[in-house]
């Protein structure tokens, strides 16, 4: 009997170094499951509907279930059914729904067959373009969860979706009877009539109904100029090179067998020139004691006018300009500016300033001139809350502060050589000198 449980025993000790050495790389070495979307590009029309489709990809492993929210732009697009007919999962934790408002589809699947596969179909849907524009589709919140008994989740990443969507061509409409119609235009270079561009290559184009057998065209800087330059046959485009900068007027008129019909205009604004270059103005100095220096720019355009300016400091990231600059450390620092016009027109000033360290009798001043107006606070207070009558008190303790101050500006001139540090010193102490002169004032008037 020993050989059978010895015979026994070796047969479960290959079993489990079986199941170590093959079964669990199987788990280990499976690639993590994929969640995508389809089409991941393309460029679709307003008014279109496009079908989508969310497929899971297991990436080997056997899975039983999987979740995930897709997010769309909701300003561009709205979502028009959703389907689950051929989907792998028939086991619902949470149903497929969608939410326009917030532009969200959700959903959470199961299957009691594991799925093993490169293309099964979670859901459809049929989303609905709204207007044009780039939208980005994304699966956010994803799991992917084994068929294991444990729910093991083994999501790897989800590739998400980049539409271009775009204007719809305006259809031609065919009258019945009569004169034809106003054209429709539109430019593919200069697509919004109250925006300005940097392009002298407008370019226009329009729909010719079949009734349609001549065109004319003017361009000029009228709104309501009627055209003159004939094309029969009738053209549909017109490209134009190098216009000046201005505001520019594109007519149209077309011409049936019964005459001519209404003129179209549309209105084009030009302007390749940069804004007026300027200077940046340091108002603590080129070399200052202050972390936080001050500076002072302006610019303007002739044209299209000032759009936003940008700031970036030494290698930092470009960002919204300011009057006053972010705390800098000690050293020298290089700040750009950048002007932009309206129509994306840019001009660029720098400069360098230098930040230097604040030495005793700097740091001293400020916290004398801080805990003299804290005592001024409280003396308001006190004369205030008890009515006493201080006048020649205030006067007395007056003319000692004036004293004081000027004691301060004649030590600070005997220590001080830089030029520009001892500018800075008197300014601290003239602003709290006068800070505490309206504080005394405020005092004499309560008193």
């Amino acid at each position: 009997m020993d050989w059978l449980i010895v015979g026994h025993n070796n047969f479960m000790a290959k079993f489990f170094l079986f199941l170590i050495l093959f079964l669990i790389p199987l788990s280990v070495f499976a690639a993590g499951a994929t969640l995508s979307i389809l089409p991941a590009t393309g460029e679709f029309t307003v008014g279109q509907t496009v079908k989508t489709t969310i497929f899971v990809h297991s990436g080997g492993n056997a899975i039983n279930a999987a979740e995930a929210t897709l997010n769309f732009p909701s300003d561009l697009l709205r979502v028009a059914s959703i389907s689950k007919a051929n989907s792998i999962f028939s086991l619902w934790a949470v149903e497929p729904s969608f939410d326009n408002a917030k532009g969200t589809i959700s959903f959470a699947g199961g299957t009691t067959k594991p799925f093993i596969g490169s293309s099964g179909e979670a859901l459809s849907v049929v989303f609905h373009v709204k207007k044009s524009g780039l939208a980005s589709l994304a699966l956010n919140g994803a799991r992917t969860l084994l068929a294991d008994g444990l729910g093991t989740d083994v999501f790897g990443s989800s590739q998400g979706a980049s539409w271009k969507l775009m204007a719809a061509a305006p259809q031609p409409v065919i009258p019945a009877t009569g004169l034809p119609l106003a054209p429709t235009i539109w430019s593919s270079t200069h697509p919004d009539e109250n925006k300005w561009y940097s392009n002298k290559n407008p370019k226009f184009s329009w729909m010719l109904s079949p009734d349609v057998d001549a065109v004319k065209l003017l361009y000029d800087q009228f709104s309501d100029s009627q055209p003159t330059l004939l094309y029969s046959p009738p053209i549909s485009e017109r490209e134009l090179g190098g216009v000046q900068d201005g505001i520019w007027y594109f007519h149209i008129q077309f011409r049936n067998g019964k005459g001519w019909g209404e003129t179209a205009h549309f209105r084009v604004q030009i302007d390749t020139e940069p804004p007026e270059p300027f200077v940046i103005q340091f108002l603590d100095g080129k070399k200052t004691i202050k972390a936080r220096p001050r500076i002072n720019f302006a610019t303007t355009d002739g044209l299209s006018g000032i759009d936003r300016y940008e700031m970036k400091i030494d290698s930092g990231e470009w960002q919204e300009a300011s009057y006053i600059l972010p705390a800098q450390e000690p050293g020298e620092h290089l700040v750009v500016l950048r002007a932009f016009d309206r129509a994306g027109n840019m001009t660029e000033a720098q400069d360098s300033f230098t930040v230097v360290r604040a030495d005793l009798l700097y740091i001293f001043i400020r916290v004398a001139a801080g805990l003299a107006i804290v005592l001024a606070f409280y003396l308001i207070y006190f004369v205030v809350r008890f009515k006493r009558k201080t006048r020649n008190k205030i006067q007395l303790a007056e003319k000692q502060l004036h004293k004081t101050f000027d004691y301060l500006r004649n030590a600070i001139e005997e220590r001080v050589r830089d030029k520009e540090a001892l500018r800075q010193y008197k300014d601290e102490l003239d602003s709290a000198e006068k800070a505490l002169q309206k504080m005394i004032q405020r005092i004499t008037d309560h008193s």
